[in-house]
């Protein structure tokens, strides 16, 4: 990638990802010779990438930079937001700052990685300024659907510029703190360059409500499931939910047991930090889950998504090693279904009331609300700042495309609105934003127990054929001398029908008598397998419609 350095009176943001998918959130800034980083998060595949576990953003774009890479910057502790930070840190080695939440998920993904004993980490403090370079950096609260959750005030030679994080306007945080429209309105009032607003919620008319909005819905819940028990299912990182999960198991009488290695590990990080009141030994260890009566218990999961093995979806696979959805058990699911987990969500969710449960899902009741704006409170956001320029982020391409309506309905000029996708290069200085360069910032497939592995485009596409038609081996051995077709090939198949393994018989014979009577010699392996894999190809399409994987073997005999 072309790095031009920004000259003195301008800075340059650069989007490694985070612009058309909810998720790998990534953002460059640069400015003179100095570079900062803005959150580098994860994208979670949906079933166009088999095997797939990570989807990071495109950290290649960072390696011929002409300017130094000083810092990372993280606005909370959602994976989205932190979960490429080890593969960063494999790269460059930089300080990493945030909230003392946001480092301490930091710092157990980076264990997790073995990388934690030599992590730069650096605690983060609101409205105390960080300088790195030429950028001055001061975080402010915002409210989210964890705690610890900040925007940054970054100060430039160009200007100031303000980037959101992912932020919602609660008026009644369960936290007691507000998204602080106060320090916003005064950077405002001193003059804000560039606004970078969370678009998550830009097709949600009105304002989001408070989080504390729902807590009547739950206590309706609770108050409903007489005799199974209540399961909760949510995000592993909303601390907030699960507080409100244990105060209302407490007010009907029912022990809280945790289900899942994330929540197991985030809960004890936030009540080491005093952000939850609950005392982690107060909980039922997960081994006397089944010596508790069922109206007793109350079970906060990891699921909510339908995550391949997390433990609601298992639960729906009747796989659970510790227990089963019995008639008669509720089960709520509060959250968002992220954008692509649309059919996998709705899938689990029959299948849980297949099983007996009653499940409260999205507009079946007030059990959830979203940790970001809605369309109001981004018209209330921009006229507490009053930007010159406006840049929507982090969300789907129709999210920042209607954000950036949004602005242009509050009354900033179209040009001051930049609606852009990932690999863009903006421009920003005093009286003018551009797009100055389009880089491809691909995805970046991985697998957590193979972090050096990445899987490319073709691998992925490989991967899909053989989910879609199964894959073919073909064998056999070539008289180089005699340039002939030396004994009978073998044909294998993999995933393919029932009773295969009879038409793959047969197409054997007829492979074996289509070249033992062709009068053009094998004269190399590499000719004889080109030829197999056209034979076979075509007669399995022929004979069975099918265009698997075809693999040919031969060797010299």
């Amino acid at each position: 990638m072309n790095h031009l350095k920004s000259n003195s009176h301008s800075v340059r943001a650069t989007f490694l990802g985070g612009l058309g998918d909810v998720g790998r959130n990534c953002l460059l800034l640069e400015c003179q010779n100095d570079a900062i980083l803005i959150d580098c998060g994860v994208l979670f595949p949906d079933e166009r990438a088999p095997g797939v576990d990570l989807i990071l953003p495109d950290l290649d774009l960072l390696d011929d930079l002409s300017t130094n890479l000083r810092a990372a910057f993280f606005t909370h502790g959602h994976e989205d937001h932190i979960g490429a930070a080890p593969y960063l840190l494999r790269r460059h080695e930089l300080p990493l700052y945030g909230s003392p939440l946001t480092l301490a998920l930091l710092n157990a993904r980076l264990e997790e990685a073995g990388l934690a004993k030599d992590a730069d980490m650096r605690r983060l403090r609101v409205h105390a300024t960080v300088r790195q370079g030429c950028f001055e950096v001061t975080p402010f609260h915002v409210c989210h659907s964890i705690p610890d959750a900040l925007g940054f005030a970054i100060r430039t030679p160009a200007g100031m510029l303000i980037h959101t994080g992912d932020y919602m306007l609660d008026n009644r945080p369960l936290d007691g703190n507000l998204t602080d429209l106060q320090m916003l309105g005064e950077l405002g009032s001193e003059g804000v360059l560039a606004l970078f607003a969370d678009s998550t919620n830009a097709d949600v008319p009105g304002h989001t409500p408070s989080q504390k909005s729902i807590y009547d819905g739950l206590a309706k819940v609770f108050a409903q499931a007489e005799y199974g028990r209540v399961i909760v299912a949510s995000f592993a990182s909303n601390l907030a939910r699960v507080q409100q999960i244990a105060d209302l198991a407490h007010q009907y009488g029912r022990r809280v047991c945790l289900l899942g290695r994330s929540l197991e590990r985030n809960l004890p990080l936030a009540a080491d930090l005093a952000l939850l009141d609950i005392d982690p030994t107060d909980l039922l260890p997960t081994r006397l889950i089944d010596q508790v009566p069922h109206e007793e218990l109350a079970i906060v999961c990891t699921g909510s998504q339908a995550e391949p093995g997390s433990a609601l979806a298992r639960l729906a696979e009747g796989r659970h090693p510790l227990l089963e959805i019995d008639q008669g058990d509720t089960v709520i699911i509060s959250a968002s279904t992220v954008p692509g987990n649309e059919r996998p969500v709705q899938r689990m969710v029959g299948e849980l009331f297949r099983r007996g449960a009653n499940v409260i899902f999205g507009q079946l009741g007030d059990v959830h609300v979203s940790g970001h704006a809605a369309r109001e409170d981004t018209r209330t956001l921009l006229s507490v700042v009053r930007p010159q320029f406006f840049v929507p982020v982090h969300g789907s391409h129709h999210h920042l495309a209607l954000q950036g309506q949004v602005a242009i309905e509050a009354g900033l000029p179209e040009d001051a609105v930049m609606v852009v996708g990932d690999g863009a290069a903006l421009e920003i200085g005093p009286d003018r934003i551009a797009q100055v360069g389009q880089r491809q910032a691909r995805y970046i497939h991985v697998n957590r127990g193979a972090p050096r592995a990445f899987i490319s485009e073709r691998i992925l596409s490989q991967r899909r054929q053989l989910a879609r038609a199964g894959i073919v081996v073909v064998t056999a051995r070539v008289d180089l001398r005699r340039e002939r077709l030396a004994g009978k090939p073998q044909v294998r198949g993999v995933g393919l029908f029932d009773e295969a393994d009879d038409v793959l018989a047969d197409i054997a014979d007829e492979l074996g008598q289509r070249l033992a009577s062709d009068p053009e010699p094998l004269a190399d392996l590499e000719e004889a397998e080109s030829r197999v894999k056209m034979l076979v190809g075509r007669q399995l399409k022929a004979e069975t419609g099918l265009r698997p994987r075809i693999v040919a073997i031969v060797t010299a005999g």
